[in-house]
């Protein structure tokens, strides 16, 4: 049974599996710092960046969402991505769900593609918000990842014309397949102190399913929560006025509702694949989505 396993393993190797949505090589070779050193390294950078506030023209507006671009040799779906949402005047934010990157030495392709422009204006390079995913911290890659973005713990939200609160966005870092202890506090904090204030809509936004089975993708950087953890979220979720839950990684399309909270897993936007979809989101009163082809 060894041996099957180690001739698997190899072929998977010699053969590119290392270069599909599962990385081995990734999963168990230079993997980044743990959750709780990354949230430290993710607190301080946010005590000299302020969280973003942005501020939107109307109160219905537009978000464009992606996930699991996973670049490597090409960055076209993550190019034509940006741009569009670049030149739709009525979309301020775009948001990626993570696994931006394959594998080692490819953010530089990445943010090539993100900061893809063909216009003079550029301030909405500053609101299209990165989620780190499992790919993204392979090879020690965390240490690239806090240089083009310092922190995967935060939270931005909308203005409206008048200055008052819209809709928040509460991204957290699960891209070890859990909060762990440091990360859970600050998320439980964050939710019982931000759904007082009066926002419109609150939406999670992560990378990892919270309902992907644990044993799915492996183990380690590659798992699914536990199903303890799970429970845990989901409880702190509705109690805390959550409506929506936002998340890649599957690289399928799962639509579904649990405790009053719509989950959405958006499917990838990887190069080559057809078709490849992202989403866009309508926020007003009430929230709408639809899926568009790249």
């Amino acid at each position: 049974m060894k041996k099957i396993t180690y001739i698997i393993l190899t072929v998977c190797l010699l053969t590119g599996c290392t270069k599909g949505n599962f990385d081995w090589a990734g999963m168990w070779n230079g993997q980044s710092p743990y959750t709780n050193v990354r949230f430290d390294h993710s607190m301080e950078y946010n005590q000299t960046h302020p969280f973003k506030t942005i501020p939107v023209s109307q109160n219905n507006y537009r978000i464009y969402v992606c996930t699991d671009t996973h670049i490597d040799s090409t960055n076209r779906n993550l190019t034509k991505f940006v741009n569009l949402y670049h030149h739709d005047p009525n979309c301020p934010i775009a948001i990626h769900l993570g696994d931006m990157v394959n594998a080692d030495g490819n953010y530089p392709k990445m943010i090539e593609a993100w900061y893809a422009d063909d216009r003079t204006d550029k301030s909405k390079w500053d609101t299209l918000f990165p989620v780190v995913g499992n790919h993204d911290i392979y090879y020690g890659q965390w240490t690239e990842y806090r240089k083009y973005f310092g922190t995967a713990t935060y939270w931005f939200d909308t203005q409206g014309p008048s200055g008052e609160k819209l809709d928040l966005f509460i991204v957290f870092d699960s891209s070890n397949g859990t909060l762990q202890t440091k990360q859970m506090k600050w998320l439980k904090n964050v939710l019982q102190t931000k759904s007082k204030e009066g926002y419109r809509h609150i939406i999670a936004v992560t990378h990892t399913n919270l309902f992907f089975p644990y044993s799915a993708h492996g183990s380690g950087a590659n798992a699914g929560f536990a199903l303890e953890e799970t429970y845990e979220i989901a409880d702190l979720l509705a109690k805390n006025k959550i409506e929506m839950y936002w998340c890649g990684h599957e690289h399928a399309r799962e639509l579904y509702k649990f405790n009053g909270i719509e989950f959405i897993t958006v499917s990838t936007l990887q190069d080559p694949v057809s078709p490849a979809y992202y989403m866009v989101v309508e926020m007003g009163e009430n929230i709408s989505y639809h899926f568009e082809k790249i």
